[in-house]
């Protein structure tokens, strides 16, 4: 094999091995598709019709939502990152109800609950190469309807490190730092909110209550969101008090039974403060 970078510019090499690339997979994936059961033949079907725009032919996220949305980009699931953190019922549950903030939409409306296992169980076997065995062993042990089961053991779920939340010194927090942009209603329409692209994390939504829980809460206060305006306020906080304000969010938003901040507040803290 002859050196072909005095006769190809940088640019041209990498188109060529893009183009080797894709038509490798392309080749594989074809034999992958016929040796799997129907069912996932429907999945691949599904897949190609509803996610391939945004996620890519091959799992890997499309060309033009890669470049366009940057860090936001949809999920690249041949990624090693994705294959760690993400397992069956967690994926059934996204493309269900969608993801709140990003471009992920829910499908519960246009498929139904047999055909969402099918393409999620599709892109685990074809796209993030798990083998069929272990995905037809999940698809026996997790059904379609022990997925709300999973949806309260995963709202149950502690704060890291054995941290115990204190709701009302988070709600002293939430006022002067959190207020701004998710307003006092969580409701993600602070007074900074309208010069904010994307919006600040609305925490009173149907799909973010099923999102969130106080590990995510936490971790996402803690190391901020790539891809928006939302800092990691592990900089200013210390544990105990980024688990008291991650106590407040969730009971006051996500559960709601805790009592949220009046609109008088806010101003009473810039008054103090001054």
């Amino acid at each position: 094999m002859q050196a072909w970078r005095d006769r190809l510019s940088a640019k041209e090499i990498e188109g060529l091995a893009d183009y080797i690339q894709s038509d490798l997979m392309r080749i594989q994936l074809s034999r992958t598709v016929m040796q799997l059961p129907q069912r996932l033949k429907q999945g691949e079907k599904i897949y190609q019709q509803n996610c391939s725009v945004c996620h890519g032919d091959y799992g890997q996220t499309g060309v033009w939502t890669r470049s366009s949305m940057g860090k936001s980009a949809p999920r690249n699931f041949t990624a090693d990152a994705s294959k760690s953190k993400l397992d069956r019922s967690r994926m059934i549950d996204a493309v269900t109800h969608g993801k709140p903030g990003t471009a992920m939409m829910p499908y519960s409306s246009r498929l139904s609950p047999e055909q969402l296992g099918n393409v999620v169980d599709y892109i685990r076997v074809a796209l993030m190469g798990f083998p069929l065995e272990q995905i037809e062993k999940e698809a026996t042990q997790t059904p379609q309807a022990e997925i709300g089961s999973e949806q309260v053991a995963f709202r149950a779920k502690s704060l890291p490190d054995n941290l115990l939340g204190n709701p009302q010194e988070g709600r002293k927090l939430f006022v002067r730092n959190c207020v701004p942009c998710h307003g006092v209603k969580g409701d993600g329409d602070g007074p900074r909110a309208y010069f904010i692209t994307p919006k600040p994390r609305n925490f009173v939504s149907e799909d973010t209550r099923r999102a969130l829980n106080r590990p995510k809460i936490f971790n996402a206060v803690s190391n901020g969101l790539q891809g928006s305006v939302m800092p990691a306020w592990s900089k200013v906080l210390n544990n105990q008090e980024i688990a008291n304000v991650s106590e407040y969010v969730f009971r006051a938003f996500i559960v709601g039974d805790y009592k949220g901040v009046s609109q008088q507040e806010p101003n009473e803290a810039i008054e103090k403060k001054n």
